[in-house]
């Protein structure tokens, strides 16, 4: 059986990105068109 006062250690993460690309200037509607190409793919349509 273990001791339930055992003790755990965790690793810090500064949540600090590993890829830095820079984004283009029409990053949200490059990312909107992807959601939408992802969801259709899906077999879900939306109205546009």
């Amino acid at each position: 059986m273990t001791d339930p006062k055992q003790t755990v250690s965790f690793e810090q993460n500064d949540n600090k990105p590993t890829d830095t690309k820079q984004l283009s200037d029409t990053w949200p509607d490059d990312a909107l068109a992807d959601l939408a190409d992802y969801i259709e793919e899906q077999g879900v349509y939306i109205r546009q």
